[in-house]
């Protein structure tokens, strides 16, 4: 998979990323043969690399042999999240003042969106999820003011995304 991705990067950790996003893909589970099969690696290759991932907590190997996402990674994703919503939070207080509404802000992921920041409005009936939920992304008129887009892109709403 990883194969003339980066052109001049790392091949190993291009690797372990394709891993990484394997597992994600599979459900968050796979087994050696399948991560072999799915990174058209050798075993060896998949088995190293797997072995480096265990001891640093972002890949865990279950009963069963298989592998799975380790706790470290909710770790860089909180992170990451929080330094998200941190940058935006200014704009979604300045949001809440100017509409008198609540503001969230989310980061599409697939058909999912994952929430990263928010500020409340006074109102006692308000949205309220919590930063770092995800739920789908089934409704078009949520996206489509807050989706950055170029003036070529074109709304797919049969997909959820712009095309």
């Amino acid at each position: 998979m990883a194969e003339g991705k980066s052109g001049g990067g790392v091949q190993s950790v291009e690797r372990v990323f394709d891993l990484l996003n394997i597992i994600t893909a599979t459900g968050g589970e796979s087994s050696l043969s399948e991560l072999a099969n799915k990174a058209e690696l050798p075993l060896p290759t998949i088995h190293r690399l797997l072995r480096t991932l265990v001891p640093l907590g972002y890949v865990r190997q279950l009963p069963n042999r298989s592998y799975a996402l380790g706790p470290g990674l909710i770790r860089l994703g909180y992170t990451a999240s929080l330094q998200l919503g941190t940058y935006a939070q200014p704009v979604l207080q300045q949001l809440v003042q100017e509409l008198g509404e609540s503001a969230n802000m989310a980061v599409l992921d697939g058909r999912m969106v994952v929430y990263v920041g928010q500020a409340q409005s006074q109102h006692s009936m308000r949205m309220f999820t919590e930063v770092g939920r995800r739920a789908p992304c089934t409704t078009p008129a949520w996206v489509k003011p807050s989706w950055p887009r170029s003036r070529s892109s074109k709304w797919c709403p049969s997909c959820t995304r712009w095309a």
